[in-house]
């Protein structure tokens, strides 16, 4: 009895835990001090059997609301409806197809017998006709460039593969760019330059002085002659 008297007595032993919540570390000296007073927890990592895994398997079913549905199919599905721009084109000129008069080297007016109400509307499809066929034209000379310097180059190998590489440019250094593109939008281009004004250079005046001169010059001579001869005839 008195064993089991002291096995119930004996209160269990609270194991004390480091609390390192309140020092101050500054040193690399004071961190390594207090490192070796942490304790070594030996713990075994936790292993999860393939068989204690349970997934639940289930068909979801995710149901769309009818309004939102309807929505839907109003709007060919398309959540939002688009913004529509206004055609610019005439609507006398609407039959007409802008890109067949491009692609021809004549007046679009010798093409097609319509024509818009206004002078105004005529000159503003005239204009659209002259941006279209400068399109084309732009569109032909990167088809030429493209086909001269296409930035891909087939070299053999030793084995006698050929492989296909994509030379990078030598300014930027991006693949598929010849060096036109990125020399003519360079950021330094297109800094702000102060606007340098041209002072008027004053009209020269030693001209008309040395005219003044020589007449004041005139003058004055002339008195004094006019003075020797009236006391020659006293």
């Amino acid at each position: 009895m008195s064993k089991l008297d002291d096995l119930l007595s004996k209160k269990k032993t609270v194991v004390p835990v480091l609390d390192l919540s309140r020092s101050n570390i500054q040193t690399i000296d004071e961190f390594k001090r207090l490192f070796e007073k942490v304790p070594d927890y030996k713990m075994r990592p936790v292993k999860v059997r393939a068989e204690e895994i349970k997934i639940r398997e289930k068909d979801y079913a995710f149901k769309m609301p009818k309004k939102e549905m309807r929505k839907l199919l109003r709007a060919n599905g398309e959540r939002e409806a688009n913004y529509i721009y206004a055609d610019p084109v005439p609507s006398e000129m609407k039959d007409v197809v802008l890109m067949e008069l491009c692609a021809v080297p004549i007046d679009w007016k010798m093409l097609t017998t319509l024509r818009p109400k206004n002078k105004q509307e005529e000159e503003y499809f005239s204009r659209m006709v002259e941006m279209g066929k400068l399109e084309l034209k732009t569109e032909a000379r990167d088809r030429r460039e493209f086909a001269l310097n296409n930035c891909v180059k087939k070299i053999k190998n030793k084995s006698g593969i050929v492989e296909t590489r994509l030379m990078s440019c030598e300014s930027c250094g991006e693949e598929m760019c010849c060096g036109k593109t990125c020399g003519d939008f360079n950021y330094d281009l297109y800094i702000r330059v102060e606007a340098r004004v041209v002072k008027p250079k004053p009209p020269a005046m030693s001209s008309n002085k040395a005219k003044l001169n020589g007449r004041k010059k005139s003058s004055v001579g002339t008195k004094i002659k006019v003075k020797k001869s009236s006391n020659k005839t006293n």
